[in-house]
């Protein structure tokens, strides 16, 4: 392929070109080409150029090996770092006394204001373990917060799911700055409270959604003799009652009466959150403003029921300086599940 070229002049001494004049007859006579002194010239520049290219490309090979030892150096500190360390990279902090503060107060919610925690029996996170389904009945759990349960009417077993339930309170700086320590554990205290009854409200969710598919017990007042038959209709399914939930509200009127009408029960008012509100028969009575008024039910405990706590509450603290915020990331990760014999419900009529 013709190359292009570009005439140029210079300008060199009589000495000079003697000499270069000389060279070039001496390489003509040893080899078998002609040479002229320009010859010289031109090749001298083209190696000057030549070597000037080759110094401006990098050595390939070494800065391969660089980026590759490097690349490994680093993968291999993230690959190492401990949890703490892990999140410290993207701004999050999970140890220090802001979030151990945190944890106690979740804990506290959580035995006094989640009913799933307190009904349902507490089973171990096992990665896909598949949980033997009874052919005589239908199955029920809840693929993510708010969702419709699913059912499960086939199959000889089923993993159950778990889904995730958040928050993210937040404290403006200023209130940081002045140690505002009342709004910041009033604030983690709200939100601590607000998850527990998050689950409960999804329990309530499934509870009901079971109980309907055997049909519940409808009544037009409920009663105390009302509230003996959907604790039969428990027992007929070869299932002891163990807990009785309803509201605030319904317990109230049903004290009102079970206080005129002696029997095996007792109600009293509870003190907080998810203490025993009483007895009827063999189940502990429970409140939650998460069920709704006019509706009991009834549940047992057994191998088709069970509630599933992924990983422990997980808190973070997580600034959000564009806002001129700062505040907490919590979350639980939790499954539950129950089937249609493990439950009964007694409810009025709606008009």
């Amino acid at each position: 392929m013709k190359t292009e070229s570009t005439p140029i002049t210079i300008r060199l001494n009589d000495s000079s070109i003697n000499v270069l004049k000389e060279e070039a007859r001496r390489i003509s006579y040893e080899g078998s080409n002609d040479t002229a002194y320009t010859d010289l010239i031109r090749n001298a520049i083209q190696d000057f150029v030549s070597n000037i290219d080759n110094s401006m490309v990098p050595d390939i090979s070494v800065s391969d090996n660089l980026v590759e030892l490097t690349q490994s150096t680093q993968v291999d500190y993230l690959l190492n770092a401990d949890v703490e360390e892990w999140l410290n990279l993207f701004g999050l902090e999970c140890n220090n006394h802001l979030t151990a503060l945190a944890r106690e107060q979740f804990n506290l919610a959580f035995e006094s204001l989640s009913i799933p925690r307190t009904v349902l029996t507490p089973r171990e996170y096992i990665p896909d373990k598949k949980y033997p389904r009874d052919v005589c009945s239908i199955s029920y759990m809840l693929s993510r917060r708010g969702a419709i349960p699913d059912q499960i009417q086939e199959g000889d077993g089923f993993i159950v799911p778990t889904f995730q339930i958040a928050c993210h309170p937040q404290l403006v700086v200023d209130s940081i700055f002045e140690r505002d320590i009342k709004s910041i554990t009033g604030m983690i205290s709200a939100s601590a409270m607000g998850i527990a009854k998050e689950e409960s409200s999804n329990f309530h969710s499934l509870l009901k959604t079971a109980t309907d598919e055997r049909e519940p017990i409808i009544v037009d007042s409920l009663t105390i003799d009302d509230l003996c038959r959907a604790y039969d209709l428990l027992l007929s399914y070869e299932k002891t009652p163990q807990h009785m939930l309803l509201s605030p509200t319904t317990f109230m009127t049903l004290s009102r009466q079970a206080s005129k009408q002696p029997g095996n029960w007792k109600f009293h008012m509870p003190q907080s959150g998810n203490e025993t509100a009483g007895f009827f028969n063999g189940a502990t009575i429970l409140t939650s403003s998460r069920f709704e008024d006019n509706e009991v039910y009834f549940v047992a405990n057994g191998d088709e029921e069970g509630f599933i706590e992924k990983t422990p509450v997980k808190i973070f603290v997580c600034p959000d300086i564009r806002k001129m915020r700062a505040g907490l990331v919590m979350w639980v990760d939790i499954g539950m599940f129950i089937n249609d014999i493990m439950a009964t419900r007694v409810n009025v009529k709606e008009n």
